[in-house]
C-alpha cells in the first residue's frame, strides 16, 4: 500500500510541476529556471547521500561508469529538462505534459535496437495511439492557438524532451548495476546544477528573481526531489510494472491543474489526445 501511495505522490509531483515551472518562467530564461530548480533539488538530495552513506559509492567508481553517469545527467536533467522548459514557455501545460510523457514509448522502441527486446502488439498499439495524439494536438494548435508557430515549436520541444529522457533512462540499466538508484539520481542532479551555474554565470550573470526563486526554485526544486525520490522508493517497494501505470496519470493531473490555475482551455481534441497518451504509456508499461 505504501508503494502505491508513493507512486500517486510521484504522479502528482510530475503533473503539478508543469504548472509551477510555467509560472516561474515568466520573467527568466530556461537556463536560469533549470539552474535554480536543480540547486534546490540538489540541496535536498545532499543530506540523504551523505548520511545514508550513498556518497561513498563514488570512491571506487571506474572511469567508464563515471562517463555514463555524466552522459546520463546531460541527456536527462540538462538537455531533456531544458527542452521541456522551452516547450512550457511556448505551449500550454495541457499540451506539453502528455507529449513529454511519451518517453516510455521511446524507451521500448529504442530497446528494440539496443537490447534486442522483442516487438509486440502492445508496443504497436501504443505507438499508433501516440501518433494519433500528436496529430490531434497539432491540428488543435493550428486551429485555435493565437501564436501557431510558437505553440508548434512547443510541441516539437516536448517530443524532443521525451526522446532525450528516454536515452537517459536507457543508461540506468547499466548505472543501477554499479550504483544505488539514490546515488544515480542525486549525483546527476548535482552535476546538472554545477553545469548550469557555470553557464548562467558566464552568459547571463547571477540575478535574483523572486518569482523564479519562489516557483522554480522552492516549488520546482521540492517537486523535482519529491517526485524522483517517491518514484524510486515506490519502484523499490512494489516494482516498476505497478508504479509506471500510476505515474502515467501525470498528464491528466497537469492538464486539470493547468485549466484551474492557468485558465487554459482544453478542447475535445486535446482531451482525447491526453487520454490516448496515457493509455499508450500504460500499454507500454504492461509490456514484458
Amino acid at each position: 500500500m505504501e508503494g502505491l501511495i508513493l507512486a500517486i505522490l510521484a504522479a502528482f509531483c510530475w503533473g503539478s510541476s508543469g504548472v509551477v515551472y510555467k509560472k516561474g518562467l515568466e520573467e527568466v530564461s530556461e537556463l536560469y529556471g533549470n539552474m535554480v530548480r536543480s540547486i534546490v533539488a540538489s540541496l535536498l538530495f545532499l543530506p540523504i547521500l551523505i548520511f545514508g552513506s550513498y556518497i561513498f559509492e563514488l570512491v571506487s567508481i571506474d572511469m567508464f561508469t563515471a562517463f555514463i553517469l555524466i552522459l546520463s545527467a546531460i541527456l536527462s536533467f540538462f538537455i531533456g529538462d531544458l527542452l521541456y522548459l522551452y516547450s512550457l514557455k511556448r505551449a500550454p501545460v495541457s499540451i506539453v505534459l502528455p507529449l513529454s510523457a511519451t518517453y516510455p514509448i521511446y524507451v521500448v522502441l529504442l530497446s528494440q535496437v539496443i537490447y534486442s527486446v522483442r516487438f509486440n502488439l502492445n508496443l504497436l498499439i501504443a505507438s499508433l495511439l501516440t501518433v494519433i495524439a500528436v496529430y490531434a494536438i497539432s491540428r488543435s494548435v493550428r486551429k485555435n492557438a493565437d501564436n501557431k508557430i510558437k505553440s508548434l515549436k512547443g510541441i516539437y520541444f516536448a517530443l524532443l524532451a521525451a526522446f532525450f529522457w528516454s536515452l537517459a533512462i536507457l543508461t540506468l540499466d547499466y548505472l543501477t548495476t554499479k550504483l544505488s538508484v539514490v546515488t544515480v539520481a542525486g549525483v546527476r542532479m548535482m552535476f546538472n546544477a554545477a553545469i548550469l551555474i557555470i553557464i548562467v554565470s558566464g552568459f547571463e550573470g547571477f540575478k535574483i528573481n523572486s518569482n523564479a526563486i519562489k516557483y522554480l526554485g522552492i516549488g520546482g526544486g521540492i517537486l523535482t526531489f519529491a517526485g524522483i525520490y517517491s518514484f524510486i522508493e515506490a519502484v523499490h517497494l512494489v516494482g516498476s510494472w505497478k508504479v509506471t501505470p500510476i505515474t502515467a496519470s501525470s498528464p491528466v493531473i497537469g492538464a486539470l491543474l493547468g485549466k484551474i490555475s492557468l485558465k487554459e482551455k482544453i478542447d475535445i481534441a486535446t482531451a482525447i489526445s491526453i487520454l490516448l497518451v496515457v493509455l499508450g504509456v500504460i500499454l507500454v508499461s504492461l509490456t514484458k
